[in-house]
């Protein structure tokens, strides 16, 4: 009798460790896939974020500096407007095509030789969805822009990139190949990439 009652305490014992040994494998299974899912979302989030990133002197979101003007018309499809002359041209997107929406321009050169082709030499974006590592962008303060960079006004700027604008534009440049558009509220309205080390110029056409 002693035998038998031992025997059915260590078949109870063997049978609950059983049990929760399933529970914890299925515990651990549910954890996996939810470290699986935020990892997927992390990295969406990441190339979202990618897609936007203004980085300074190299590009405004897929768009960089020195690219091929063919491979930015794959990517960003048949411009809204643009202007060319001199083997010189820009091109500007609306989004939504709508020209009062945010727009996308780009300036690019063709030098003189055997058919070289078109680079892509400035980037000018208004979305304030475009951002750098620190956040600033358009719909910024320039107070805050003045923390992140080291700025300087451009009083001679020519009248043309701004004489279409409904207010009075200034622009402030860095030597970091980053420009940011203020307008008379202090705040930022456009953000130019070019090339780094050099003071902003301006093209022969507009980026507006």
């Amino acid at each position: 009798m002693r035998r038998s009652t031992l025997y059915y305490i260590a078949l109870i014992l063997f049978t609950a460790a059983g049990c929760s040994s399933e529970q914890d494998s299925g515990t651990h299974d549910s954890v996996t896939v939810a470290t699986a899912s935020t990892e997927d979302d992390a990295a969406v989030v990441s190339n979202t974020v990618a897609e936007n990133r203004l980085v300074p002197g190299k590009s405004a979101g897929q768009i960089s500096l020195g690219e091929d003007a063919a491979l930015l018309y794959q990517k960003m499809g048949k411009p809204d407007a643009g202007d060319a002359a001199m083997q010189k041209a820009v091109a500007i997107w609306y989004d939504d095509h709508d020209p009062k929406s945010y727009q996308t321009a780009v300036y690019t050169v063709r030098d003189t030789g055997d058919n070289p082709p078109a680079r892509i030499r400035q980037i000018r974006v208004t979305s304030p969805e475009y951002r750098t590592v620190t956040g600033m962008g358009p719909g910024v303060e320039l107070n805050k822009l003045l923390s992140s960079f080291t700025l300087v006004k451009l009083d001679n700027y020519p009248a043309a990139e701004v004489k279409n604008a409904k207010e009075k534009l200034q622009l402030y440049d860095s030597d970091e190949g980053i420009a940011f558009e203020v307008n008379e509220a202090m705040k930022c309205t456009a953000v130019i990439i070019h090339e780094p080390g050099k003071i902003l110029k301006a093209g022969n056409l507009p980026l507006r």
